[in-house]
C-alpha cells in the first residue's frame, strides 16, 4: 500500500504523482474530489514528462523538475497554474549548492515571463532557502537577484511568507520539543538572523522558513492574499528523525481556494 493512501482516502481525494519516478522525494499534488483540474498531458493521476516544466534540467535534482497542475476556479473566471518546486538541498554545502537553486528559480522566472498572457499562477514548495536568499529574491523580483535582508513581498511574484519571516516563524527543523500542549510553536527567535548573517558552507542552519507560497500580483489582488499560515497541529512533529517530515509545518493560504477544496501545501 502506498504511503499517501494512509492519509488521503482515494474516494475523496485525487493524488497526482509520477508513477514511474523512483525518487523518494518525488513531487505530487493532492486535490479534493469535485475540484476541476487538469494536467498538460491529459492524464488524470499519473504525471508524465510533459507535466514537468523542465524535464532533465541539471538545475533540479532527481525527478523534481517542477510539477505543473491547472485548476479551474469559478470566482476567477479562469484557471490557476500551480507550480510545485522542491529545490536542491543545502546538504553538500550552502554556498556550493545555492548556484543550482538560483539557476532553478531563474528558469521558473523565464517560463512565467514567456507566457503570452498574464496568467494566475502560484509557485509553492520547499525552496531550501528563505525569502532573504538570492534564489527566492529572484522569484520575487523577476530577475537574478542577490540575497537581501528586506521584507518587501515582491513585485514579480508576491511572497506570502514574508510576514512570517519578520516574526521569526520557521517551517524547517522543528520537532516534538516545539509541541506546546497539542500545538506547534513555530517561532524561533533569531532564526532569520542566523540564516542571513551566517552565510557559510561551514555553518548549518538548523531552523528556517524554507517552505513558501508565491503568487502572481493579479492573483494576490483578486483573492485578497497577503500572508500564508502554517499548519500547527502537533501531528506535524510527531515521531523521530526517521519518521517525521524534514519540514514538518506545511504552509497554506486562507482564501476561497481552501473553501473550494484545494489544499495548497
Amino acid at each position: 500500500m502506498r504511503l499517501w493512501s494512509i492519509f488521503f482516502d482515494t474516494r475523496s481525494w485525487h493524488v497526482i504523482i509520477d508513477d514511474q519516478s523512483t525518487d523518494d522525494q518525488k513531487l505530487a499534488f493532492v486535490v479534493r474530489e469535485g475540484v476541476d483540474y487538469r494536467l498538460a498531458s491529459g492524464n488524470h493521476l499519473d504525471a508524465e514528462k510533459s507535466d514537468f516544466l523542465f524535464p532533465d534540467s541539471t538545475f533540479f535534482p532527481d525527478d523534481r523538475d517542477v510539477l505543473r497542475l491547472f485548476v479551474k476556479v469559478p470566482e476567477l473566471d479562469g484557471e490557476i497554474e500551480i507550480l510545485n518546486h522542491h529545490a536542491k538541498s543545502r546538504y553538500n554545502g550552502r554556498v556550493y549548492s545555492e548556484v543550482r537553486r538560483i539557476e532553478a528559480t531563474s528558469e521558473i522566472v523565464d517560463y512565467l515571463r514567456a507566457q503570452s498572457e498574464s496568467p494566475y499562477a502560484i509557485v509553492l514548495g520547499d525552496f531550501n532557502d528563505n525569502p532573504d536568499d538570492a534564489s527566492v529574491k529572484t522569484l520575487e523580483l523577476g530577475y537574478r537577484a542577490d540575497r537581501n535582508y528586506e521584507s518587501n513581498p515582491g513585485s514579480f511574484l508576491v511572497n506570502l511568507a514574508e510576514p512570517l519571516l519578520i516574526e521569526d516563524i520557521v517551517s524547517y527543523g522543528l520537532n516534538s520539543r516545539n509541541d506546546k500542549n497539542g500545538a506547534v510553536d513555530p517561532t524561533i527567535i533569531g532564526s532569520r538572523d542566523d540564516n542571513y548573517l551566517n552565510y557559510s558552507d561551514e555553518h548549518e542552519v538548523t531552523k528556517a522558513l524554507y517552505d513558501q507560497i508565491l503568487v502572481t500580483p493579479n492573483l494576490a489582488t483578486a483573492s485578497h492574499l497577503s500572508r500564508m499560515e502554517l499548519i500547527k497541529d502537533s501531528v506535524a512533529v510527531t515521531g523521530n528523525s526517521d519518521t517525521r517530515a524534514s519540514d514538518p509545518t506545511p504552509p497554506f493560504m486562507s482564501t476561497y481556494l481552501i473553501s473550494e477544496g484545494i489544499p495548497i501545501a
